[in-house]
C-alpha cells in the first residue's frame, strides 16, 4: 500500500483550511464596496458593452476587465478572488517547499496568508488589491522558482514581462517591479553572452511597453489622456495639499478652491487627504475642464509645487512611507452576519494586526542585516533570495510614497504575504545556524 507523500499531506491540508475559511466568509459576509469601487464598476460596464465611449482613464483596465467578464457579478467576482486568494497561499506553500523541504514550513507559509482576516476580507471587497496580490507573489514566486534553472531561450523572461504588464495595467503603481526585475534578471543571466542577457531584458521590457503604451494610447483617443490612469494628476495633490497656497498665481482658481475645501476638510477630520475630490466639481465648473483635463492641469500644479519646495515634498514622502507599514484593513462589519460574531471577529484582528505590526518591525531589521552581510560579502544561501525579496518590498515601499499621501497603508495590502514570507524564511534560516545551498557570490 502506498502512503501518501509528507508534502502532499501537507499541502492538501493546507488547501482544506484555506476553502474552508472562505466557505465560512461567504456564509457571514456579503460584497463590500469602497468610494473606489464605483470607479472600476464604471470601466467594467464601458467594457462589458464593448464600448469605451465615456471613458475617463480613470482606472487600467485588467480589474474591470475582470469584473466585465463575470457579467458584472459581484458574487462571481468575490469567488474569483477568493480563488486567487487559495492560489497565493499555494504558491507561498509550492516556493517553501521547493527552498527548504520542509513540508510543516511551507504549510506555515501558506496559510499564514489564509488566516489573515485584512487578506480575506478583501477578497470581498469589490477592490483590485486581491487580484493585484496574486500577480504580484505570482511574478516573484515564478523568479525564485527559476532563477537557477537554464533555459535555451528566455522564456522565463518572457512570462514575467508579461505578468508585470498586468500588474501595471490592475495597479499603476505597480509598474516599479518592471524595473526592480531588470538587474534580478541580468544577475539570473549573469554566466551567459551578452547577447543572450539582452535577449532576456528585452523579452522582459517588451510586454510592458506594448500594454503600458497601448492602453495609454486607447486613453488618449477614448478620453484625451495620455497615461495609464487619469487619477495621477489628482492623487498628486494629496502630496502637495499642505502647501497648495504657495501656488503661483497662474494657478490661483484652483488653488484658491482647493484651500478653501482643504481647511474646512482639517477642521472636521483633522487631515487633508482626498481634499481634491470635495472640491472637483468647484475646479471642474470655474476652469471649465473635464475629468481628465482638469487631471493635467493639477498635475502641472502639483509638478510646478515640487520642484519649488521638495523639502516639504520630502516630508510627505516620508509620512506616506511610515503610512504604507500600518497594516489596514478595510473589511465593512456592518455586512457581517450575525451580527454576534463581530466583537469577536475585532479580538482577533487586533491580535493579527499587533503581530503583522511586528513581523513588518522585524522584516525591516532583518533586511538591514543582511545588506550588511552583502556588503561584506557574506551573504549564504538563502539570504541571497531573502535579500532580493526584502529589496523588492523596499523599491515598491518608496515608489508608492513617491506619489501618494493618504492611502498608503492601502497600498502596502499586496506586499503583505511577501513580507510575511520573507520574515518566516528568514527566522527559519537564523534558527537552522546553517546554509541550505551553496555560499551566494554576494
Amino acid at each position: 500500500m502506498k502512503h501518501t507523500p509528507a508534502w502532499l499531506t501537507w499541502f492538501l491540508a493546507l488547501m482544506a483550511m484555506a476553502i474552508v475559511l472562505r466557505a465560512g466568509l461567504a456564509f457571514t459576509y456579503a460584497p463590500a464596496h469602497t468610494t473606489d469601487t464605483e470607479g472600476y464598476l464604471y470601466i467594467a460596464r464601458l467594457m462589458h458593452d464593448l464600448n469605451l465611449r465615456g471613458n475617463n482613464a480613470a482606472r487600467p483596465p485588467v480589474y474591470p476587465g475582470l469584473i466585465a467578464l463575470v457579467q458584472l457579478n459581484e458574487n462571481a467576482v468575490w469567488a474569483v478572488q477568493s480563488i486567487l486568494g487559495i492560489s497565493v497561499s499555494a504558491l507561498l506553500y509550492l516556493v517553501t517547499w521547493r527552498l527548504t523541504h520542509r513540508a510543516w514550513l511551507a504549510f506555515l507559509a501558506g496559510a499564514l496568508h489564509s488566516v489573515n482576516l485584512a487578506q480575506l476580507y478583501f477578497e470581498g471587497m469589490i477592490l483590485a488589491e486581491t487580484v493585484t496580490t496574486f500577480l504580484f507573489v505570482l511574478s516573484l514566486a515564478l523568479l525564485v522558482l527559476r532563477f537557477r534553472v537554464r533555459e535555451r531561450w528566455p522564456r522565463t523572461e518572457l512570462v514575467l514581462g508579461l505578468l508585470a504588464a498586468a500588474l501595471a495595467l490592475t495597479r499603476p503603481q505597480m509598474l516599479f517591479l518592471s524595473g526592480a526585475l531588470v538587474p534580478l534578471v541580468w544577475v539570473r543571466r549573469r554566466a551567459e553572452p551578452v547577447r543572450t542577457k539582452l535577449a532576456a531584458e528585452g523579452l522582459l521590457v517588451s510586454p510592458v511597453v506594448v500594454f503600458v503604451l497601448g492602453w495609454s494610447l486607447i486613453n488618449l483617443r477614448t478620453a484625451g489622456y495620455f497615461g495609464l490612469t487619469s487619477l495621477s494628476g489628482y492623487g498628486l495633490t494629496d502630496m502637495v495639499g499642505n502647501y497648495m497656497e504657495y501656488a503661483p498665481d497662474k494657478y490661483a482658481v484652483v488653488r484658491d478652491i482647493y484651500v478653501e475645501h482643504r481647511d474646512a476638510r482639517v477642521a472636521v477630520r483633522g487631515n487633508y487627504a482626498q481634499t481634491v475630490w470635495a472640491a472637483f466639481w468647484d475646479m471642474s465648473e470655474a476652469t471649465g475642464l473635464d475629468y481628465s483635463g482638469l487631471s493635467r492641469l493639477l498635475g502641472q500644479v502639483s509638478i510646478d509645487l515640487i520642484r519649488a519646495h521638495p523639502a516639504l515634498y520630502l516630508k510627505n514622502v516620508a509620512l506616506g512611507w511610515v503610512g504604507f507599514w500600518k497594516v489596514p484593513n478595510y473589511w465593512r462589519l456592518n455586512l457581517v452576519h450575525p451580527t454576534s460574531l463581530v466583537p469577536l471577529l475585532e479580538k482577533v484582528w487586533q491580535v493579527e494586526r499587533a503581530g503583522l505590526l511586528g513581523l513588518n518591525g522585524v522584516f525591516l531589521g532583518m533586511g538591514g542585516v543582511w545588506m550588511i552581510r552583502w556588503v561584506r560579502r557574506r551573504l549564504y544561501g538563502l539570504e541571497a533570495t531573502l535579500l532580493a525579496t526584502w529589496m523588492v518590498v523596499i523599491v515598491g515601499s518608496v515608489a508608492q510614497a513617491l506619489v501618494q499621501y493618504g492611502e498608503n497603508p492601502r497600498y502596502g495590502v499586496p506586499f503583505e504575504p511577501l513580507m510575511v514570507w520573507t520574515v518566516v524564511m528568514g527566522l527559519w534560516s537564523v534558527a537552522r545556524h546553517s546554509s541550505l545551498v551553496e555560499p551566494s557570490p554576494g
